[in-house]
């Protein structure tokens, strides 16, 4: 019986993976046939009619339905059409179905049914395909509690409007006709006439106010919306967010506005009424509203012939046909026509795939598009072309994206200093639309690498993506403060053609600006860090191999440096010339190198050995690390506990050291070289870092000894193994640590926080925490002062400081590491700075007003829970799943050593279908009175008319926008 249970749940959750599984597909046959087509394959087990029958080719698709049909034989008992419902081109079909399910697992079978909705759409050759298939409860939730997707907050405030739930909240839009509201047109509005344009749910809209203008997204009749104007079009006075809720028939709306973004107050109404339509702007065409050049316009000119699109437009306005063209790859030319003249009462616009010859004509106004600006473009250039691009000017400016020389700001574009000669301005499209280059290169060497040298704005950043023959090679957030010159190794691609693919995506969605400085083929070094030798072989001289675990040829070089008798090794790659494993193999001399791409060398090199690197310390009074190479002169690579030489565990790419915790107890860190410094001296670290915890056992930092020993010896007693790197000075630690040592009072500073700690914590609560940054990019900065006995921490506008045992040894060092329970924790580095200065030259002044002392009298939380019921502080066994029917929900926490006036903020949200998760509200909370230590408690209430949807709800408590803790509840 348990083994019938443990069936029927494995069986469940593959078919949930088939059911939620988010494509698009296709079939030739009617909608019925259609469906029973679809049971019969899976009858059948027919992976590739399954396949066929949807409208896109996925092989995750097919991996799923075959992890089901490896577990199970199904029969199709009945099958009933319920209801079939046809919008257009699309279609939604309501579906019984009834399965025999057959274990091949375990011994055993029974009968499961199952209520499914079908999503259809009509493919381009007009045959019906599956979209996407759910089950009909989660169906329901998508339709009756669409409100969720527009948040709480509009809804209380605007009761009377009708709310229609139009969509199926996964992009495809089935329950309407396959279009939209239109409300596209020109509209009379608090601020002056509002001439909007349509792009599917993409609105683009101009007003007179402060030549302002808004974009957003429509969703059912809700428009979610960005407003900009003069002069800056930047928040917090000249940008901000809006909203607008139009009527069922699209002839009026009422909204609001405020500044800035991410807000819990609206600043005004914002109301409107339609005066005319545009109804004929095609659905498809992106309305740019940032370029509204006259300069390249023919007036009183025609070019007849060659077009390939027409439509009415909402106003009479030229250059709303020229944006239209400008957005449009295929138009290289238009022609807009007066209204009242040759075709009618209304404007029309005529888009051209080709540029006709002009002829003379009153009645109309017409055009060539201006590519962007090639004017400037780089010889590397050639390799490349522009597939999709914004073709307006850039915000600010009168200067459209393209190549720009010198390299300077324009607009609200501003590239880092240091390009080396013109650069590409470019932009996303949009923030789900990227802008896309496409390269073509012959990969002629092993040794080759395609080296991007780019950057973002220098308040802004952007995502890149790169792709070699379809495959994604790289992905970075590239953001503004410096060039970066990133490579993706090319060595597999040798002798081949290739295509690479850069995507340029959005990031959020302010200042996204991408710069490009060169892209080129540079020359891989065929030896790499640690002596590494790539593509070579030394044949010869072996005296033992052996298959290795993981396919890393660092570990055939850490097994040569830990043997005596080796003197060089060579690696060999998996599936290549001695079978499926990788190998290594060991010599007693040094045999000559040969060229193999099947194959990494090295030589065993006392100079790059970590351990015999130690007796050497730093003088140098400024250190400044970049990571684009790993620096043996600064660091040390090493594994935790055990001390041994690590440096296959330790990762650099592209200019960031990451430090993952792996291997339990057992992953890489880095620790100094010995620093020297005197006592009338002061040493100051700054440091760029993210920080990522996988569980409730983290504890990763950087923490910092004094020693008069440069090397680093094991001791006797080796779970004293930090001691090897001196007697402890002070620490910073990075807290998401809930364990308790029984018998030890206060096991660690803090369960959660960023932490300074220094000599005897614990007795003389000698420490200070702060509200820690998770997976978020931030820069921190500590200060050793030996002659005080003191060490400070610096960290987003705050600072505090603790005493640390008296320095009577000649150096300093400090080890860096992710360390935890188990693995999944991560640090990211992207520079360390390190600065010794005499103490009357330093330029620190830690009294300045703008930095806030943190007080060792530290705010706390703890015990946060959601209740049904309000004042329920007492603890115990929460359930997993509330009430839905009940209608407030509650939030409490206990906080403790609260300051007087602090806000807690409790952000709320909601995880759909697909596991989007949906901004609800935010809720603020003042504690007025010093000192606080109680509970605090929020909660969110249901209107009457409404249910809670089932799924999964998140509460984020904040303070100062840093995030304390995280709720979790369910509605089933």
């Amino acid at each position: 019986m348990e083994g019938g249970r443990l069936m029927k749940n494995i069986f469940k959750f593959l078919i949930l993976v088939l059911l939620f599984h988010s494509i698009s597909f296709a079939n030739e046959a009617p909608v019925n046939d259609l469906i029973y087509h679809y049971f019969q394959a899976i009858q059948n087990k027919d992976l590739q009619t399954i396949n066929r029958l949807f409208i896109n080719q996925n092989p995750n698709r097919i991996k799923a339905y075959n992890a089901v049909f490896q577990a199970t034989d199904q029969r199709i008992n009945s099958i009933k059409i319920k209801n079939v419902k046809i919008f257009g081109n699309k279609g939604i079909v309501e579906v019984d179905a009834d399965f025999l399910i057959i274990s091949k697992v375990i011994p055993d079978s029974f009968n499961y049914q199952e209520n499914q909705v079908f999503l259809l759409e009509k493919n381009s050759f007009n045959q019906w395909k599956i979209a996407k298939i759910i089950t009909k409860e989660d169906f329901n939730l998508i339709i009756k509690n669409y409100f969720l997707k527009k948040g709480f907050e509009p809804l209380k405030e605007v009761t009377k409007v009708d709310f229609s739930y139009n969509t199926a909240e996964s992009g495809e839009d089935f329950l309407n006709d396959g279009s939209y509201l239109n409300i596209s047109g020109k509209w009379k509005t608090d601020f002056g006439i509002l001439i909007i344009t349509q792009n599917g749910n993409k609105i683009y809209g101009t007003y007179p106010h402060d030549s302002g203008k808004i974009e957003g997204t429509l969703n059912g009749n809700v428009l979610n919306c960005i407003w900009k104007e003069a002069p800056t079009y930047k928040p917090y006075n000249d940008a901000g967010e809006c909203y607008f809720i139009f009527s069922r028939d699209g002839k009026k709306f009422t909204g609001k506005w405020r500044y800035g973004f991410n807000k819990s107050v609206w600043n005004g109404n914002w109301n409107g009424i339609k005066i005319s339509d545009g109804s004929n702007i095609p659905n498809n065409t992106q309305i740019q509203t940032g370029d509204t050049s006259t300069s390249n316009m023919e007036y009183n000119t025609d070019r007849p012939g060659l077009d390939y699109k027409n439509f009415n437009l909402p106003a009479n306005d030229p250059k709303l046909c020229k944006q239209v063209c400008d957005n449009d790859p295929k138009c290289k030319a238009w022609t807009f026509v007066k209204p009242n003249t040759i075709q009618g009462p209304n404007p029309r616009c005529w888009l051209k795939y080709a540029v006709p010859n002009p002829i003379k004509s009153n009645c109309c106004i017409s055009g060539i598009k201006k590519q962007a600006d090639m004017a400037n473009a780089e010889s590397w250039f050639k390799n490349w072309k522009i597939i999709k691009s914004l073709n307006s000017n850039i915000a600010g400016s009168n200067e459209k994206f393209g190549w720009k020389y010198p390299v300077r700001k324009i607009g609200d574009a501003m590239p880092p200093e240091g390009a080396k000669g013109a650069a590409l301005y470019l932009h996303p499209i949009s923030q789900t639309e990227p802008t896309h280059l496409q390269g073509h290169y012959h990969v002629s060497s092993n040794k080759k690498s395609l080296m991007f040298r780019v950057a973002g704005n220098k308040n802004g950043d952007w995502l890149m993506e790169v792709r070699v023959n379809g495959i994604k090679a790289f992905e970075r957030v590239v953001d503004g403060k410096k060039w970066y010159e990133l490579t993706i190794p090319l060595q597999k691609y040798y002798g081949q053609d290739i295509t690479v693919d850069l995507f340029i995506k959005a990031n959020g969605w302010f200042f996204e600006y991408a710069f490009i400085d060169e892209i080129t083929l540079v020359n891989t070094q065929s030896i790499g860090p640690y002596g590494i030798e790539y593509n070579t072989d030394r044949p010869g001289f072996d005296y033992k191999n052996f298959d290795l675990p993981q396919n890393n040829a660092l570990l055939c070089k850490q097994a040569c440096d830990n043997d005596p008798k080796c003197k060089a090794w060579t690696f060999i790659k998996p599936n290549t010339i001695q079978g499926p494993n990788p190998r290594c193999w060991l010599k007693y001399a040094v045999p000559k190198p040969v060229l193999n791409t099947y194959c990494v060398s090295g030589v065993k090199n006392n100079t790059n050995n970590p351990s015999s690197n130690n007796n050497n310390v730093i003088n140098d009074k400024h250190i400044y690390d970049d990571f684009n190479s790993f620096n043996n002169k600064l660091w040390i690579p090493l594994e935790w506990q055990t001390l041994n030489k690590a440096p296959n565990k330790i990762t650099l790419y592209n200019g960031i050291l990451d430090l993952k915790c792996n291997i339990t107890d057992r992953s890489g860190f880095l620790a100094s070289k010995p620093i020297k410094i005197n006592r009338d001296e002061i040493i100051t670290i700054k440091r760029r870092v993210k920080v990522h915890y996988a569980n409730q056992y983290f504890e990763g930092g950087i923490w910092f000894y004094q020693t008069d020993k440069p090397e680093i010896v094991m001791p006797q007693n080796k779970a004293t193994w930090l001691s090897a790197f001196g007697k402890q000075l002070f620490n910073v630690t990075y807290y998401n640590y809930y364990y308790e040592k029984p018998g030890v009072r206060q096991y660690v500073p803090a369960k959660h926080g960023f932490v300074i700690s220094g000599l005897d914590w614990r007795n003389k609560k000698n420490y200070v925490v702060f509200p820690p940054i998770w997976d978020k990019w931030f820069e921190e900065e500590i200060v050793y002062d030996p002659g005080s006995n003191t060490a400070i921490y610096k960290i987003n506008g705050q600072i505090g400081k603790v005493f640390t045992a008296n320095m009577d040894k000649p150096y300093i060092r400090f080890i860096m590491h992710s360390y935890g329970w188990y693995t999944g924790h991560d640090i990211q580095i992207d520079w360390i700075k390190i600065d010794i200065t005499k103490k009357e030259n330093s330029a620190h002044n830690y009294n300045s007003n703008n930095l806030k002392m943190v007080n060792n009298s530290t705010f706390s939380i703890e015990q946060c829970a959601a209740y049904q019921f309000k004042n329920d502080y007492i603890t115990k066994q929460i359930p997993n799943y509330l009430d839905k029917n009940i209608k407030t929900v509650y939030v409490t926490c206990k906080i403790n050593n609260t300051p007087a006036n602090t806000v807690l903020t409790a952000q709320w949200y909601y995880y759909d279908s697909d596991n989007s998760k949906i901004f609800i509200l935010d809720y603020p909370y003042k504690i007025p009175q010093p000192n606080y230590t109680g509970y605090v408690t929020f909660n969110l209430e249901m209107p009457p008319e409404k249910i809670w949807p089932s799924g999964k709800y998140e509460v984020v408590i904040t303070k100062d926008s840093n995030i304390l803790k995280k709720i979790n509840f369910y509605f089933k």
